[in-house]
């Protein structure tokens, strides 16, 4: 059967590539000032954290501001979510797609960011376990890798992961490796193995390939032995 991956290509308009672009510099000087050992100047207190946030008013739909950091996990209940400091996060087309109402009339555009207006940027992300319930499988130190649910971000200091949206990062794999993989991640199991049920000796054609989806697909395909072309 034939995958079609062109998702992964950067959105076609000036104004939604310049959005993404926006994305990837404020996320890596601004947000994560920390990984490239520069000094802090703006003294945060314990209780708050930077994010990037969508902002219908702001030139190019996003701005960096200090919020409430996630609740802290109580250690002695269980729960369903664990609390983690963000290393890196990965930059996906879709986190520009709700600010240029991607596959909306162009009437509804309006809607579309403002229904996104002030939300956290991001979905998948990278980074150290904090604070863990009780009877959870990781524990505080631990290196993990996911992705958030939509709106609730990763372009942040902090997240309160869902524990089934988590799991331990490889020690082959670097932060910034591991956070680029969640969604094009799962949407090549999704697409390949779950929907279509990919076997090995099945042949496979990949339109794509060489885009962000398309080559983790790519690979994908070769590991549960299909031939690809």
């Amino acid at each position: 059967f034939c995958l079609c991956c062109g998702g992964s290509r950067l959105p076609s308009s000036r104004t939604s590539r310049s959005i993404l672009l926006r994305l990837l510099l404020v996320a890596s000087s601004t947000v994560f000032p920390a990984l490239q050992n520069l000094p802090t100047t703006t003294a945060f207190p314990i209780s708050m954290m930077r994010a990037v946030v969508y902002s219908r008013l702001d030139v190019e739909g996003i701005k960096v501001v200090s919020k409430a950091r996630p609740a802290a996990v109580n250690a002695t209940k269980k729960g369903n979510n664990i609390l983690c400091r963000v290393v890196c996060a990965g930059i996906n087309p879709v986190d520009a797609k709700g600010l240029v109402g991607d596959k909306l009339p162009h009437a509804c555009s309006p809607l579309a960011r403002r229904a996104i207006d002030g939300k956290t940027v991001g979905f998948d992300f990278a980074g150290t376990v904090m604070e863990v319930p009780a009877g959870c499988e990781y524990k505080p130190g631990d290196a993990v890798y996911g992705t958030m649910p939509p709106g609730a971000g990763s372009f942040c200091e902090y997240v309160s992961a869902p524990l089934d949206q988590v799991a331990k990062k490889p020690s082959s794999l670097s932060f910034s490796e591991a956070a680029s993989l969640p969604l094009v991640g799962l949407t090549s199991v999704q697409a390949l193995v779950h929907d279509n049920g990919l076997v090995s000796g099945q042949h496979l054609l990949l339109i794509g390939a060489s885009g962000g989806v398309g080559h983790v697909a790519l690979q994908v395909a070769k590991a549960v032995g299909a031939s690809v072309t």
